[in-house]
C-alpha cells in the first residue's frame, strides 16, 4: 500500500518536466503570479499540450517549500551571527484577514517569516531576536517591542524613518526646528559617506538645541493641526536620543533601515498582483522559498538556477553562496541596496 502511495507520488512530481517546473515556480515566487493565474499562462503558452491544474501548482510550492527547511535553518543560524541585522514586517493578507511577512538580515541574508499576527509572540516564535548577543546592533524603524528586558541587543533607530516624520511636521506646521534638523542630518550622513570627519559632540548639541525650539514652537502653536503629534515626535526624539545618533559614533553603525524596507517591497507588489495568501501554510511556504531565493540572489545567483537545483535535491547551500564569485554581484547589490 505504501509503495503504491510512493508511486502517485512520483507519478506527480514527474508529469511536467524540471523546465515547466521551474517556470511554475518563477512565475509563483518571482513573478508573483497567483496559482490560478500561473495554471493559465503555462496552459495559454503551450497551446494546452501543458495544463496543470491549481491542486498540481500547489503541490509543487509544498514541494519546494519543503526540500528547504534545512536551508532555512542553516540560514538562522547565520543571521543570528551577523553584527548587524535589520529587521521590519509588512502587512500581507490571509484569508481575508490582515497578517504579517517579517523580515532579518542585511544586504547578503534574508530571512523571511510569515505569522497570522503583528506582536511579540511572532518574534519569540521566530527565535532570532531573543536570542541576538548584547553585541549585535539591530536596526529597525521605531518597533517599541524592542525595547524590553528580555532582548540584549543594542538598539538603533532608522534615521530615514524619522526624516519623514521630521517632514509631515514640516509639511502640516512649517516649523523651522524640524526643518534645521533634517538639513542637519542630511549634512552630516552625507559627510560620513565621502569620508569626511562627524563631530559627534557638535551633532549631539544641535540636536538638542533643535528639540528645545522644537518644544517653544509647539507650545506657542498647541492648539493647531498636527500639534499632538509634533509633540509626540518631540518627546520620542528626546527620550531615544542614545539611538538615533549612535551612527554618528560608529561609521560601522547604518544610518538607516533601507535594506529591510527594499527587501519587504516586493510583497506589496505581490499583494497587488495575485491578493491574498489562502491560508497560513501557503504564506509560510512563500516566506521559505522567498528566503532562498533573495538570498541566492544577493549571493550572485539567478532564480532559475537556484529553483532548478532545489527540485533536484541539491538545494545551493550557504557555504556555496558566501564563496561564490560573480562579476556583477557588486552592481546587483548597489542597485538593490544603494548608499542612504
Amino acid at each position: 500500500h505504501s509503495t503504491s502511495r510512493r508511486q502517485r507520488q512520483m507519478c506527480i512530481r514527474d508529469r511536467y518536466g524540471a523546465g515547466v517546473q521551474n517556470l511554475i515556480l518563477t512565475l509563483l515566487n518571482e513573478g508573483y503570479v497567483s496559482m490560478n493565474r500561473t495554471s493559465e499562462i503555462v496552459t495559454g503558452l503551450t497551446d494546452g499540450v501543458i495544463s496543470p491544474s491549481n491542486g498540481y501548482v500547489a503541490k509543487l510550492q509544498k514541494r519546494l517549500s519543503d526540500s528547504l527547511n534545512e536551508f532555512n535553518q542553516e540560514l538562522k543560524k547565520e543571521v543570528i551571527r551577523l553584527p548587524v541585522v535589520y529587521w521590519d514586517d509588512t502587512v500581507i493578507s490571509i484569508n481575508k484577514k490582515n497578517a504579517c511577512l517579517r523580515f532579518y538580515g542585511d544586504d547578503r541574508m534574508a530571512y523571511y517569516t510569515a505569522h497570522l499576527h503583528k506582536n511579540r509572540k511572532g518574534l519569540d516564535e521566530d527565535g532570532v531576536l531573543d536570542i541576538l548577543s548584547e553585541k549585535t546592533i539591530v536596526m529597525h524603524d521605531h518597533n517599541k517591542v524592542n525595547y524590553n528586558e528580555d532582548y540584549q541587543f543594542i538598539n538603533v533607530e532608522c534615521c530615514v524613518h524619522l526624516l519623514r516624520d521630521l517632514k509631515k511636521v514640516v509639511d502640516n506646521l512649517g516649523h523651522e526646528w524640524a526643518k534645521d534638523l533634517i538639513e542637519l542630518l542630511l549634512k552630516e550622513n552625507h559627510n560620513r559617506n565621502i569620508g569626511n570627519y562627524v563631530d559627534a559632540d557638535y551633532i549631539s548639541l544641535q540636536y538638542d538645541t533643535m528639540l528645545a525650539q522644537g518644544g517653544m514652537e509647539n507650545l506657542e502653536d498647541e492648539d493647531r493641526y498636527y500639534a499632538d503629534e509634533e509633540r509626540t515626535l518631540l518627546k520620542r526624539l528626546k527620550e531615544y536620543k542614545e539611538n538615533y545618533l549612535m551612527w554618528t559614533l560608529n561609521e560601522e553603525i547604518p544610518f538607516s533601515n533601507n535594506i529591510s524596507e527594499r527587501s519587504l517591497r516586493s510583497s506589496k507588489t505581490k499583494m497587488k498582483i495575485s491578493g491574498q495568501f489562502e491560508n497560513i501554510t501557503n504564506a509560510r511556504y512563500y516566506a521559505n522559498i522567498k528566503s532562498y531565493l533573495e538570498t541566492g540572489k544577493r549571493n550572485g545567483y539567478n532564480v532559475s538556477e537556484l529553483i532548478k537545483r532545489a527540485l533536484e535535491g541539491k538545494y545551493i547551500t550557504i557555504s556555496e553562496m558566501k564563496t561564490h564569485d560573480v562579476q556583477s554581484e557588486d552592481c546587483y547589490l548597489h542597485r538593490v541596496f544603494p548608499v542612504a
